[in-house]
């Protein structure tokens, strides 16, 4: 992993691909190495690709939370809402207690000017998770 990121970090992405394809052959389980590839996919400007990465790793990394906000960030930025949407309840079904999730949901609902939503959904997140601090400092 260190190997792989010294060379994107010298401009090498071509380099950086083959090692992380090599861990992943290795380690097909390790979340980071999902997370590099699909970042590097997508400063090639390779969406398709970094979408399909972000997927296979979310598949065999489910608890990996940064992998389904990766994916729901690449979505937002393509201002495809409904499917960022999508993603991120998915990914708390699968993870009903993370209260990063909750987050970023409510944060998506306010970004696209849906502030009923983003009440019903603070009012959800308090209910799953009453005892976290995060949901108090957002603003709605």
């Amino acid at each position: 992993m260190k190997s792989a990121r010294l060379e994107w970090c010298l401009g090498n992405l071509s380099g950086a691909l083959q090692t992380i394809q090599y861990g992943l052959g290795k380690f097909p389980e390790f979340p980071k190495f999902y997370l590099m590839k699909g970042q590097i996919e997508l400063q090639n400007g390779e969406k398709v690709k970094a979408r399909n990465t972000f997927d296979l790793g979310m598949k065999r990394c489910p608890s990996c939370i940064p992998l389904w906000v990766s994916l729901a960030t690449m979505e937002t930025s393509d201002e495809n809402i409904t499917k960022a949407r999508s993603i991120l309840e998915k990914a708390r079904v699968r993870n009903p207690q993370n209260d990063e999730l909750w987050v970023h949901a409510i944060r998506l609902e306010v970004k696209a000017g849906n502030e009923n939503v983003a009440q019903a959904l603070l009012a959800r997140a308090l209910q799953t998770c009453p005892k976290v601090g995060d949901f108090m400092v957002l603003e709605l």
